[in-house]
């Protein structure tokens, strides 16, 4: 049996800490558009504070999703390299097909619900399995992975690929960047499928390359050459006016490895770290909570002339997306403990621990 590459890092605190700021930067940026950038126009007070809310997301994705699939592709190095087709087949690939219908289904009955029965409408324009018209539709948009689960379709087949491919991994790699390439230029149609091939080529590093990321996050002077390659290519796509810098997303990924271990050395991360372990319900959930929640407050604010009064329209521009963010994803983390027992627990996998001990 292969042995499973090890990381370099005695100490792995970070990737809880970096998998907890993830899908908080995912809550934030789904409660900030387009609910929350949709109420710019009407505010009386605060506009600028409010849009830099929607600039600071808009320069955080050269890191949210790349970053996250990085470290989803590290942790997931032992199923694609110590065990064998059948064991993988039957364990992880059928957990994430599993959850990934279930929660297609799941939320897609939610928000319906919420849409035309409390809200009476829907927070987001975009093509999403959550909003479609009919099962039929449902079916489509969720095989196309158009859905706010797309994530863990995504790992589906990208732990595929990469089980396919562990003995040549620089060949999978190149084939990572041929996907983003597709991406980017959009020869994929479609937000779900231009997903599922973008982000690709950052779980193949994580999975293949993690050492020498992980190494280059620790200011190392050998490394100083690699930095001025990255930061040069990442000013020379910029200066071109190229939007998908890619770049910048390879130089990301080690600055916030050694920003979640700067975190852990100068402050207190035990709550924010175990988030990190429980980062499935808070993604599964929160778009749910994000329909109810965000709706529902819009909503109130117009028809009361909130938006009329300045101070309430600063404090909507400053503490609506930090504080929807929290409801949302403490929401999810408390539905998650009342259901996530007994029968529920198979809501949150397919082979629940008890069961399987059993």
């Amino acid at each position: 049996m292969m042995a499973t590459p090890r990381s370099p890092d005695d100490d792995l605190r970070w990737i809880s800490t970096l998998k907890s700021a993830c899908i908080l930067l995912v809550v934030l940026f789904h409660v900030t558009d387009p609910g929350f950038v949709n109420t710019l126009a009407s505010l009386s007070a605060g506009r600028q504070i409010a849009g830099g809310w929607a600039a600071f997301n808009a320069h955080l994705s050269p890191l949210r999703m790349p970053v996250f699939f990085f470290v989803s592709g590290l942790l997931a190095r032992r199923s694609i390299h110590a065990r064998g087709w059948r064991e993988l087949a039957g364990g992880r690939l059928a957990n994430l097909l599993y959850l990934y219908l279930l929660w297609c289904l799941l939320q897609w009955l939610a928000v319906q619900f919420i849409v035309h029965q409390i809200t009476g409408q829907r927070i987001s324009p975009n093509t999403n399995a959550i909003y479609a018209a009919s099962p039929r539709e449902l079916v489509v948009l969720t095989l196309k992975g158009m859905s706010s689960a797309w994530y863990l379709y995504a790992l589906f087949g990208y732990i595929i690929l990469a089980k396919a491919g562990r003995k040549w991994p620089l060949l999978c790699l190149t084939f990572g960047l041929l996907l983003y390439l597709a991406a980017v230029l959009k020869l994929v149609p479609g937000w779900g499928p231009q997903s599922l091939c973008r982000y690709a080529l950052f779980f193949l590093i994580g999975a293949f390359f993690s050492e020498p990321v992980i190494t280059l996050s620790r200011w190392r002077a050998r490394s100083l050459p690699v930095w001025l390659l990255l930061l040069g290519a990442a000013a020379g796509m910029r200066a071109a006016g190229i939007s998908s810098n890619l770049a910048e997303s390879f130089i990301a990924i080690p600055l916030a490895i050694a920003g979640c271990r700067l975190l852990n050395a100068c402050l207190p991360t035990a709550y924010l770290n175990r988030l990190g372990y429980i980062t499935l319900p808070v993604y599964v959930m929160h778009r749910i909570f994000i329909e109810l929640f965000a709706a529902a407050t819009i909503q109130y604010a117009g028809r009361h002339g909130g938006f009329d009064s300045p101070a309430f329209s600063l404090f909507w521009a400053i503490g609506y997306p930090p504080l929807m963010t929290l409801l949302c994803a403490a929401a999810a983390l408390g539905l998650w403990k009342l259901l996530n027992q007994g029968p529920g627990e198979r809501l949150f996998a397919l082979r629940p621990p008890a069961a399987v001990r059993a």
